[in-house]
């Protein structure tokens, strides 16, 4: 555990755990609120360090040696992929087909999970706290991919500031997900369409019931938003 930093604070009711780690290229930061001790809840942390850290080794298409990349560059056939990085381009092309094309992990052509990548994580980190009995915890994966679980508090949800209004809102059971240019000179995303940059500096937001879709509906209203002007 030696790159987790974490900071714990024992209640009358219930204990906080706040552990923060680098991965996925950003910051991820984690609260969980349970009556558990804090040896078993730093377990519990290390567990969602491991979970992202083989998603990332899979489905990094930066990383010459991802499965991925390998995949990206004709050295796996599709066959040949694991079970799960298999699962998660099924995905792409079926959120491709939902949202006719304006969704596309693929559009040069090569594979780029991004932040699809992201939020699916949120999801398997889903699985794993319910599996834990786990039902009030944040996980935040560079202010861009927020999922908030139960309540911070015997107030319902947790405040969370929302990136494209500047504003509080409150999630519960739900995702936040936020995509587009944080400057004029960084820009990232392709529309699938005119097979060009998306620039100028705006940002968007959409609440989600999961993380997967809110990967994909983010740059949807993201792309339909810059070509309606």
């Amino acid at each position: 555990m030696t790159d987790i930093a974490h900071i714990f604070k024992a209640g009358k009711e219930r204990n906080i755990i706040y552990a923060w780690f680098p991965a996925m290229h950003t910051r991820v930061d984690i609260v969980i609120v349970s009556e558990r001790d804090e040896t078993s809840l730093l377990y519990v942390i290390n567990d969602i360090f491991h979970l992202i850290g083989v998603l990332e080794r899979k489905g990094n298409c930066f990383d010459p040696d991802s499965e991925l990349s390998k995949y990206n560059a004709g050295e796996l056939k599709q066959d040949q992929l694991d079970d799960e990085l298999r699962h998660i381009l099924s995905l792409c092309e079926k959120w491709k087909q939902a949202t006719n094309g304006l969704f596309d992990a693929a559009v040069e052509g090569k594979y780029n999970l991004s932040g699809f990548l992201k939020g699916y994580c949120l999801d398997r980190i889903h699985s794993l706290l319910a599996t834990e009995g786990i039902a009030d915890a944040l996980i935040n994966m560079g202010n861009s991919s927020v999922m908030a679980l139960g309540s911070q508090s015997e107030r319902r949800g947790w405040p969370i500031v929302n990136l494209e209004t500047g504003k509080k809102v409150v999630l519960y059971n739900e995702c936040l997900t936020t995509s587009g240019n944080d400057s004029q000179e960084r820009y990232h995303i392709i529309d699938p369409i005119t097979k060009r940059y998306v620039r100028g500096k705006r940002v968007v937001s959409v609440i989600t019931p999961t993380g997967t879709e809110g990967e994909v509906r983010s740059i949807e209203k993201f792309i339909k938003t810059h070509n309606n002007g």
